[in-house]
């Protein structure tokens, strides 16, 4: 009689622990197909398309000029903009790297090329291959003009110099980069 009982409740025991698997199994299995819904319905709000893990690349005769990623973007076709979450930027220039940016929020018009990066906490950093870096609030690339702009405070730093001042002006190619006003360099060691 105690064998049995005992044989009882081990089958018993065994039956429990399979349904209550079975259970977790039958719970994940939902969690896994509901998730990715979830995630498509709030990135794409109202856009036409939205895509995790993005990459968008500018090329001139076959060579990438530049490479923008981000953790999530939404896409307006009609309005041709493209809205940038967690961006980084590479700069590519003939000789190899040019410069990375990173960003917290960024838009790419489609049309034009043009991209607008901000930062709502901490400021956008450039890292320039010359071993320059720049700190500012937003940044702004025209294609057309083949330049980098902002109006707001900008901080860089460098090869033994702090320069602050208000608005850049830049140009990636030649790697030159000028702030507009209130200028003030101070010499570190």
């Amino acid at each position: 009689m105690g064998v049995r009982w005992i044989r009882s409740a081990l089958t018993g025991a065994v039956l429990c622990s399979i349904l209550f698997f079975a259970y977790l199994l039958v719970v994940q299995w939902r969690a896994l197909q509901s998730s990715p819904a979830t995630v498509s319905h709030s990135v794409l709000e109202s856009a036409d398309a939205g895509i995790q893990g993005f990459t968008y690349r500018q090329t001139q005769s076959g060579a990438i000029q530049w490479e923008v990623e981000a953790r999530l973007a939404r896409v307006f076709e009609s309005e041709h903009q493209t809205f940038l979450e967690d961006v980084q930027i590479h700069w590519y220039r003939p000789s190899g790297w040019g410069m990375t940016i990173d960003a917290e929020n960024g838009t790419i018009d489609t049309e034009t090329n043009d991209l607008q990066l901000e930062n709502q906490h901490d400021p956008i950093v450039v890292s320039l291959a010359n071993g320059y870096t720049i700190f500012t609030q937003h940044l702004g690339w025209k294609n057309a003009n083949q330049e980098f702009h902002t109006d707001d405070p900008v901080h860089i730093t460098g090869n033994g110099l702090t320069l602050t001042g208000t608005g850049l002006v830049g140009n990636p190619e030649s790697g030159e980069f000028t702030i507009l006003k209130d200028v003030q360099l101070e010499l570190t060691s």
